[in-house]
């Protein structure tokens, strides 16, 4: 596993374009990324909990002294082997996002917002699922975010308001993982906001803030978005029982796809698309591993 993950986050960066650096920027930067390396696999492999949150905390402010190099957007890290980086289709931000395993086998997320830029605009995200009561109704700010690692980020509008909306996977425990979508936008003065209420939710009269799937964690899932249909298209999750009923750990994909479209300033889900919208499965599966994952189960489990 911990091989898709350096091969996974390895294309993420592959394409960047150094077009705005100057030798001695890209040498700062490629430097300040050894030093994040250096300390990204004391995250990842140290045994001792104290270790790893010690690493952690220099790694959160080696990462701020480095993007403080001009035009450090411009730099895709592409050696930085434990952190999910992913720009927005306009280009407008970058999301840095990570995980640490805490105490118990539960991971806690880290993040940021860069926003482009020659000066660094540095947004972090402080990880409050424990103490978020709904997720699944909860808007906040950054320093509410229902964490995960962001494997991709879409960008819609309603009328003159711009979201982005970002897909993420959240090692929940031992026992169940989560596929997130969640929405994020800017206000005016620049405050980034998670969670917008243009989600269905079981009640047809209701909107939820976020879409979550939680399913088995030796389950592969698949969330990804479907430039054809231009929908986001998921695994369709059963219990794989009925007295397993509402307990999610014991939740597995049956071989359907269900899918969630905009329209008209929401997402409206759309079950078993694939009977009415593909001849073959080969659109759906053409970013599954050879051991059936998809890309976004390429990260890793803690240690």
């Amino acid at each position: 596993m911990m091989k898709q993950l350096i091969g996974f986050l390895l294309i993420l960066g592959a394409f960047t374009s150094y077009g705005q650096l100057d030798s001695v920027k890209l040498q700062v930067l490629q430097e300040g990324e050894a030093k994040l390396q250096e300390l990204g696999d004391t995250i990842l492999t140290h045994q001792i909990f104290e270790k790893r949150q010690a690493a952690n905390y220099a790694f959160i402010k080696q990462l701020t002294q480095t993007l403080k190099t001009e035009n450090s957007y411009e730099y895709g890290f592409p050696n930085l082997r434990m952190v999910s980086i992913v720009n927005a289709p306009d280009n407008a931000f970058r999301v840095f996002t990570w995980q640490v395993q805490t105490k118990g086998e539960l991971v806690r997320h880290y993040g940021a917002i860069q926003l482009n830029g020659e000066e660094l605009q540095l947004i972090p995200l402080l990880d409050r699922s424990d103490d978020i009561a709904n997720p699944l109704t909860h808007i906040g700010s950054n320093k509410e975010w229902v964490g995960a690692l962001y494997y991709d980020i879409l960008k819609e509008t309603k009328g003159k308001k711009t979201y982005y909306f970002l897909l993420g996977l959240d090692i929940n425990n031992p026992f169940s993982n989560k596929k997130l979508i969640d929405a994020l936008q800017f206000t005016e003065d620049g405050q980034a906001v998670f969670g917008a209420a243009v989600f269905p939710a079981k009640n047809p009269r209701d909107l939820n803030a976020r879409y979550i799937l939680e399913y088995r964690g030796d389950a592969s899932t698949s969330v990804k978005y479907n430039k054809k249909m231009r929908s986001i298209v998921f695994d369709h999750l059963i219990p794989l029982a009925e007295r397993y009923e509402g307990a999610y750990a014991y939740y597995v994909p049956d071989g359907t796809y269900d899918a969630l479209r905009w329209k008209q300033g929401q997402w409206i889900f759309e079950r078993n698309i694939i009977e009415t919208s593909f001849d073959n499965l080969e659109d759906l599966d053409q970013n599954k591993s050879k051991e059936g994952q998809s890309k976004s189960d390429e990260f890793y489990r803690p240690n």
